[in-house]
């Protein structure tokens, strides 16, 4: 997203928690609001690559043109095509990818309160032909395009734009919403949502956690608690991820550094070895070399000689 921001979380982190922080980008439009529950509209011109969001509430997204990536914490991808709809549970950490080559992302956003939730599941236990429940996706349930659907989502924004909306009214459209997926196509997606069966530990993706924070060199346990996990289920997984444990990773990553500033600098080997956090310089010298096949001052003199 592009547009003035700021973050109702950690700010180090800078993980998008929707639907209070849309507030803050000027490329989203707010069209209905009752506390959290809400409505709202996106029109994206500027590309986005692993773009973190965390889901306070539960939220169907409706692509109206362009395309939409999602990626969940085990690395599982959707793709939303556009009049295609994605049911997206609370307490989620998700990836947004989008390219602007093609076309601007314009969709919209439906966060509903609990309650709404639990008297749409019980009408539909009354009324609904279909109790099937879908396998989730990414952690998410995907709704099919319909023509009844666009009508719907495009009478959000053309009436109710510069309207001051009800709470009644509000309550009315997005109950409207999902009844509407249970008539076109999306029952089985709707009554896996409605029963929680795309609710997951509040877990994120691990590869982002590692490529957003993994120069800070924290310990294990701390890398850990950032994606949502236990040490011994982030260990578990971050060796299936990288085909190593965290701290043989971590070592790498930080002589990788240490390597870079010793190849552009001409500060000593002793600062260096410092500043990446070795007691000593011989410590610093033998981990190097276990990893580069040379010293740090040796593998100096060799680089700058080929230049």
């Amino acid at each position: 997203m592009t547009g003035s921001k700021h973050f109702s979380h950690d700010p180090l982190e800078e993980t998008l928690v929707i639907p209070s922080d849309l507030s803050g980008f000027a490329d989203a439009e707010l069209i209905m609001q009752d506390g959290l529950a809400s409505i709202w509209h996106k029109d994206i011109s500027t590309s986005h690559i692993n773009l973190e969001f965390h889901t306070s509430l539960p939220c169907l997204c409706i692509v109206e043109e362009g395309m939409e990536t999602f990626t969940d914490a085990s690395g599982s991808e959707i793709t939303v095509r556009a009049g295609e709809g994605l049911l997206i549970p609370a307490d989620m950490y998700l990836l947004s990818d989008f390219e602007s080559k093609n076309s601007p992302l314009r969709c919209y956003l439906f966060f509903f309160e609990a309650p709404l939730l639990t008297d749409v599941q019980a009408e539909l236990a009354k009324t609904s032909r279909s109790s099937q429940l879908m396998e989730g996706v990414a952690g998410c349930f995907p709704i099919p395009a319909h023509p009844a659907l666009k009508v719907f989502y495009e009478s959000i924004s053309n009436v109710y734009s510069d309207l001051s909306a009800s709470r009644g009214l509000l309550r009315a459209k997005l109950t409207e919403a999902l009844l509407l997926i249970d008539q076109t196509g999306g029952g089985a997606a709707l009554h896996a949502f409605l029963a929680g069966a795309g609710q997951i530990r509040q877990c994120r993706n691990i590869k982002h956690v590692m490529r957003r924070h993994g120069h800070r060199n924290l310990a294990v346990s701390e890398y850990a608690r950032m994606s949502g996990r236990p040490v011994s289920s982030f260990n578990r997984v971050f060796r299936r991820e990288f085909g190593q444990s965290p701290k043989q990773w971590l070592k790498q990553q930080n002589l990788l550094r240490a390597k870079e500033r010793l190849l552009v600098s001409d500060a000593a080997v002793t600062t260096i070895a410092h500043e990446f956090g070795y007691a000593s310089a011989s410590h610093f010298i033998e981990q190097f070399r276990g990893v580069f096949g040379q010293s740090p001052q040796a593998l100096r003199e060799s680089l700058r000689a080929e230049v």
